[in-house]
C-alpha cells in the first residue's frame, strides 16, 4: 500500500468531518447559575447545642447540595442540622449544583458557638445522722453564676456552701444539684 499525499483546504475538510465552520450556526444552550441562600436557626449557640439550616430557593429548581461547616463535618441533604463539638466562629459554606452539576454557587454566613461551663462539685459526706452538716466545694470551671438546689425545698445562689440536712420520720435522700451559667447565658 502506498499512501500519497493530498492537499485539503481546512473549509472543505471541516465540511467533509462535519464539523462547524463559520457559515455554520453553533447551538449553545446557557445553563442558568442557582440562585440560593440560606438561614441558620440562630446566629449563636452554646456548645453542644445544634443549628437547623434551611435553603431560601425557587421551589422549582432542582439542586445538589454540600454544605460544608467549618469544623470539618459535610451534609449533602437539602436542610441539615450540625451540632459542634469546640467552641468559636465557624463559617458555614453551602455549594449549590443544578442537577447535571453544570452550574454550581456558593454562599457563606458565619455562626458562634459559644463556651458551655462544666458544673461540678465535691462534698465532704455522704451520710449522717440527722440533722448532718455537709460542706459543699464548688469544682465548676467557667461559671459567672451558680445555683445550688439541695433537694430539700431550699435554693443558693452561692459559690460554695454548707447545708444541713433534716430527717424526722424515716431515711431520706436528697438530690443536689448545681447549675451554673457564664456570662454567654450558657448553663450546665
Amino acid at each position: 500500500v502506498k499512501w500519497t499525499e493530498v492537499a485539503i483546504p481546512w473549509y472543505t475538510l471541516l465540511k467533509l468531518l462535519k464539523l462547524p465552520t463559520n457559515d455554520s450556526p453553533i447551538a449553545c444552550c446557557p445553563k442558568q447559575t442557582p440562585k440560593i441562600d440560606f438561614v441558620s436557626s440562630k446566629d449563636s449557640l452554646c456548645l453542644k447545642g445544634a443549628f437547623a439550616f434551611k435553603t431560601i430557593r425557587n421551589l422549582t429548581d432542582q439542586f445538589t447540595y454540600r454544605w460544608i461547616f467549618g469544623d470539618g463535618d459535610t451534609s449533602f441533604v437539602e436542610n441539615p442540622t450540625h451540632t459542634y463539638l469546640n467552641s468559636g466562629k465557624y463559617t458555614i459554606n453551602l455549594q449549590v449544583s443544578n442537577v447535571d452539576n453544570y452550574c454550581s454557587t456558593t454562599v457563606e454566613h458565619p455562626v458562634y458557638v459559644k463556651p458551655r461551663p462544666i458544673a461540678a462539685f465535691s462534698m465532704d459526706t455522704t451520710q449522717g445522722c440527722s440533722p448532718v452538716l455537709v460542706k459543699f466545694k464548688n469544682k465548676s470551671i467557667g461559671a459567672n453564676f451558680h445555683s445550688w438546689n439541695y433537694g430539700d425545698g431550699t435554693i443558693t445562689n452561692v459559690i460554695e456552701s454548707d447545708h444541713l440536712f433534716k430527717t424526722v420520720l424515716k431515711d431520706t435522700i436528697f438530690e443536689v444539684k448545681l447549675i451554673v451559667e457564664n456570662a454567654s447565658s450558657c448553663k450546665d
